[in-house]
């Protein structure tokens, strides 16, 4: 799998990996009003969690925490060209999770959006869609071949 079809996996990991930490550049400098006032960053992002009543309050600091620190190192894991199988499988596994947050939210009747990309936030249903599209974009990596060089595989292990 030479040439143009061969760049095709890299591209798209390079692609998703890069939303991943342009989702997180959005959600740290998002500023916004919510339901305790103006609020940025980590805080506003924990208000859209805090809104969707899944999480207990006490706890959307630290989830909203985890789920940016899971997108940055998901995000330069699939930038990194090492482990792809490994990183492209978090990286459908994470959108896995976050989609069935999302549905549920959707289920609920809870919340129009969800703050996954700061102020260029979309609705659940356009977010649902964008987390299959994410996951379908990872394929290419978990079917490509290792590279043989030599006595040793490379690159995808």
């Amino acid at each position: 799998m030479g040439g143009v079809r061969g760049a095709v996996p890299g591209v798209l990991r390079i692609g998703v990996g890069g939303f991943f930490l342009f989702a997180v550049v959005m959600k740290l400098t998002n500023v916004t009003t919510t339901q305790h006032g103006l609020e940025s960053g980590v805080a506003a992002f924990a208000s859209a969690i805090e809104r969707g009543g899944v999480v207990p309050a006490s706890f959307v600091g630290v989830v909203a925490a985890a789920v940016l620190g899971i997108e940055v190192v998901v995000g330069v894991g699939l930038l990194s060209h090492r482990a792809v199988k490994h990183w492209a499988s978090v990286a459908v596994v994470f959108l896995f999770v976050l989609t069935g947050y999302l549905l549920f939210l959707q289920i609920r009747g809870k919340t129009p959006e969800c703050g996954c990309i700061g102020q260029w936030d979309s609705s659940i249903p356009v977010s649902i869609g964008r987390n299959a599209l994410l996951s379908l974009a990872c394929v290419p990596s978990l079917l490509q071949k290792p590279v043989v060089a030599g006595d040793q595989v490379r690159g995808l292990e």
